[in-house]
């Protein structure tokens, strides 16, 4: 567990990284844009953010398969810090300087996320460093520790937003906050952390082709298995409605529900604590009962479920002076979290039991980098949806992922005989 540490906080601090803008972004764009629009703008600051991670995440898993993995975590971590020294230019930018039709602190806001977004791509060696560390029986426990520490990332980043931000500093407090937590970070992949990845299995050539690398659908050719690469379209759609959910998810708890910057961190922080009880009690369970592949489509049933259930959820259904209605969201909440929490760690699991060792950084990349690819695309394209369909948005995503699952499901013949 100790040889861990320093990985798990990296991953930390990635979601962190995230997390903690959640309940803020809306709340700052609005200041420069029109109400109408917030959705969208919103949702264009999170693409930059994981569009970048797209680009990024194979390179720099590629790289650490070459150089190792401790070097390029070192430098994407200064890279996150540097992001955060950037982000700090809007707080002192003024609002009604303009470039071109952008407001110049919104430009440095997409600036700053999207440097962060390149150093972000940094997951990938992470999880390449795990899957080095341990053996086989273990990376879904591992996998699903990592789960857990998104979680934790997802509980405290919300909480940790809303609370600094609703403070005297205000944006200036949560940068504080957010750069002492990655300079920690940098200290332990430097001093503490030890290279996973031997010089004699590092690949002994480096030929960087930056379209090649990111078209993910060539790298589907790692994997032989025609069944495998089915899942990896499915992994690519589930990107998508991950991200557009916990996208619209804020946008619903803020525009529909009319949660302030502080009660938007604290519910986010629950749906944080969800991750966190998920991955703890029930996927491991899950996952041991089911195994990796059929855990995988149970997820993707709770998912879908659970989002059919939102867009009928009233903004208030008073009982004396109490409203249900939030705690009704928070129940759809957790069965969608914990289809998520499953999918991705199961999956993750099951992918990197498919390679060889010296493939390990390449399988995650790819694994990242399909995440990123349908989170760069989703945000921008769900908010377009939720400016003009609500809250039946979820509607939608629940559609796209289980129509295309059920396919692949009924017509895989190696996928039918796992689930017999």
């Amino acid at each position: 567990m100790k040889k861990l540490l320093p990985v798990l906080l990296l991953s930390f601090v990635n979601v962190v990284g995230f997390s903690i803008l959640i309940p803020i972004l809306p709340e700052m764009v609005q200041q420069y844009v029109a109400t109408k629009y917030l959705s969208i703008a919103y949702g264009a600051i999170l693409s930059s953010y994981a569009f970048s991670q797209f680009l990024a995440a194979p390179l720099l898993g590629s790289l650490s398969d070459r150089y190792g993995r401790k070097p390029i975590l070192v430098l994407s971590q200064v890279g996150t810090i540097i992001s955060w020294l950037i982000f700090t230019l809007a707080y002192f930018a003024h609002g009604r300087i303009v470039f071109g039709w952008l407001p110049v602190p919104l430009l440095i806001i997409i600036i700053s996320r999207i440097a962060d977004g390149i150093t972000g791509g940094n997951i990938s060696v992470a999880q390449a460093w795990v899957s080095d560390s341990t053996v086989k029986e273990e990376r879904t426990k591992v996998f699903g520790m990592m789960g857990g520490v998104f979680g934790l990332g997802f509980l405290l980043g919300p909480i940790i937003g809303g609370y600094s931000y609703s403070l005297g500093p205000g944006l200036l407090g949560t940068i504080f906050v957010a750069l002492i937590i990655s300079i920690i970070t940098l200290f332990l992949i430097v001093f503490v952390l030890p290279e996973s990845l031997p010089y004699e299995k590092r690949a002994h050539h480096l030929n960087i082709k930056l379209l090649s690398e990111v078209n993910i659908f060539n790298k589907f050719n790692l994997f032989k298995s025609e069944e495998i690469k089915k899942l990896l379209y499915i992994r690519i759609i589930f990107a998508f409605v991950f991200a557009a959910y916990t996208t619209t998810i804020t946008l619903l708890l803020q525009i529909y529900f009319g949660l302030s910057v502080y009660q938007l961190g604290e519910m986010l922080a629950a749906i944080g604590l969800f991750s966190i009880t998920n991955q703890a009690f029930f996927v491991p369970k899950l996952g041991k009962k089911y195994g990796e592949l059929k855990s995988f489509y149970v997820g993707i049933f709770i998912i879908f479920v659970s989002m059919l259930v939102m867009p009928l959820l009233p903004s208030k259904l008073m009982v004396g002076s109490f409203n249900l209605a939030l705690p009704m969201l928070l129940v759809s909440a957790f069965f969608v979290n914990l289809g998520l929490s499953l999918n991705i760690t199961t999956f993750r699991a099951y992918l990197a039991n498919s390679v060889e060792p010296h493939q390990q950084g390449q399988v995650t990349g790819l694994d990242a980098s399909i995440l990123a690819f349908g989170s760069g695309l989703s945000p921008l394209l769900s908010g377009f949806l939720y400016s003009l369909l609500g809250n039946y948005t979820f509607l939608v995503f629940a559609l796209l992922l289980a129509i295309p699952s059920l396919y692949t499901l009924l017509t895989t013949s190696e996928t039918e005989k796992v689930l017999s």
